[in-house]
């Protein structure tokens, strides 16, 4: 329960909407006390689940300690920052991203890359790219499925049929047992790219980049009301390259839902 309380107050911390002519923000920061505890509360939660966040650690033990360096802070006289920085680097793991260095075939010598070359690719990588070209040029959307939401697969793919956007998309799981699980619903899964989702998810919006294909990257929590695809950019439409949702109660960005094309 305190973990939830200390995660509202993160949140508000940089809150925009406004309330009796101050944003919620200015609001929260009134009590900067209760404003570090709740994110120390926070950065222990991080630590003791099941994730690689080390950075989000360090970020957090850095706005804690102010001007500080982080060297610093750790030999502060509260224990409790050096012992949730020697968690995080406990928690911090090696690198299981399954494409090769190779895969996405860059010259850093052209401006203008050439077509890739499929067959020069690792296994992983060619099977990614045989999803992805199922709805090329696109968009298509990938959705990375977690394998804390993993048991809502399911209901989602009931769903997408329903609002009628689940032809066009791609699973993406995190480990091998969602895969199986994708895999026995009979809808189109990529492989196992990496556990580490934002790992995962930036490999693959890379390697759609460099393919030439448009892609709407979603997490499992987004709820779909409607079909997004009409109303997306479609291929060489003139616009930006990428689109960020954005929050709808602050001006921060929402990565969960990302269009690159």
């Amino acid at each position: 329960a305190a973990s939830n309380e200390a995660t509202g107050i993160v949140w508000k911390y940089s809150c925009a909407v406004e309330y009796e002519g101050r944003s919620i923000a200015l609001w929260t920061n009134m009590c900067m006390h209760g404003v570090l505890a709740s994110f120390i509360l926070r950065t222990a939660g991080l630590v003791l689940g099941d994730l690689d966040v080390f950075k989000i650690v360090e970020a957090s033990l850095g706005l804690i300690g102010g001007d500080n360096l982080i060297e610093d802070l750790m030999h502060s006289r509260w224990p409790l920052f050096g012992l949730l920085h020697k968690l995080a680097c406990m928690a911090k793991r090696a690198d299981d991203l399954a494409f090769a260095p190779g895969d996405l075939q860059l010259d850093p010598a052209l401006i203008e890359q050439p077509a890739m070359n499929l067959q020069l690719l690792s296994s992983p990588a060619q099977l990614v790219a045989r999803g992805l070209m199922l709805g090329a040029p696109g968009p298509v959307m990938v959705v990375w499925v977690s394998a804390a939401r993993a048991q809502y697969l399911e209901r989602y793919v009931e769903h997408g049929k329903k609002v009628e956007f689940v032809q066009r998309t791609l699973f993406l799981p995190q480990n091998a047992h969602i895969l199986e699980s994708c895999k026995q619903l009979g809808e189109t899964c990529l492989p196992v790219v990496s556990v580490y989702p934002e790992l995962a998810k930036y490999a693959v919006l890379a390697f759609a980049a460099r393919l030439g294909v448009d892609v709407l990257f979603s997490h499992m929590d987004a709820y779909w009301v409607q079909n997004p695809f009409p109303k997306l950019k479609r291929y060489n439409d003139p616009g930006a390259d990428v689109y960020v949702a954005q929050e709808f109660y602050s001006n921060q960005t929402r990565p969960s839902i990302i269009l690159v094309r």
